[in-house]
């Protein structure tokens, strides 16, 4: 285990117990220990605008879709993450949870999701100023036709100096009118061209303490 050392040189004993308190609020926790930070979901509305749709024949089960070989067509998808007081302040790795559907797909495909995450400090930076993008090309195999499948989308650098309750703002699209989306196939049931379930998103972050002293 990794014990950061506690600050020596106090003033009184209130410093020095809250000192200890924070320094054991701090303690690493075994392997650096990895959890998902969870998030809520926003679609896109107008011309981006997404479709909540039957995954498969036979199934009660719904999910969004983003639609794909439609030249023109923009499907876009929103999350907001906050992140939690455990959170070490480092590296995160926002990541898709994807389930496509089709019927009569017999090769190795691929699909193409772009987008953006930015970074909102509490009380500090102006939303934008602290953007990255991605685009990223994702195969997808026929076997994984209707199955639950984890696409990494960036590994993204903490702010310096992030506090607890910072957010991560996340757009993710498929463009219809990329060359280099080819998972074109039709999905069995519904919209043909809504072919790319999105169950949801997610990011990895490490935690190394159980919380924070102060609340804000």
């Amino acid at each position: 285990m990794n014990f950061p050392k506690p600050k020596l040189g106090f003033r009184s004993w209130e410093q020095l117990e809250r000192a200890l308190l924070d320094w054991w609020a701090r303690v690493r926790l075994p392997g650096d220990v990895w959890d998902d930070q969870l998030g809520d979901i926003a679609a896109g509305v107008g011309g981006s605008g997404t479709r909540f749709e039957q995954i498969a024949s036979g199934s009660d089960h719904k999910t969004w879709f983003l639609s794909g070989g439609s030249p023109g067509a923009l499907d876009v998808l929103y999350w907001r993450f906050q992140f939690s007081h455990k959170w070490d302040r480092d590296e995160v790795r926002p990541h898709i949870h994807l389930i496509p559907s089709a019927e009569d797909w017999t090769e190795e495909k691929a699909v193409v999701l772009k987008g953006e995450a930015d970074w909102l400090i509490p009380g500090g930076n102006k939303l934008g100023s602290m953007s990255t993008s991605f685009d990223r090309a994702i195969t997808l195999k026929p076997e994984w036709n209707q199955t639950h499948i984890i696409a990494p989308l960036l590994r993204l650098p903490a702010p310096k100096n992030a506090p607890a309750s910072t957010f991560l703002l996340l757009r993710v699209e498929r463009d219809g009118s990329d060359d280099r989306d080819t998972f074109d196939e039709d999905k069995e049931v519904g919209t043909n061209a809504l072919n790319l379930g999105v169950l949801g998103a997610d990011v990895h972050r490490r935690e190394d303490r159980f919380g924070t002293l102060e609340e804000y």
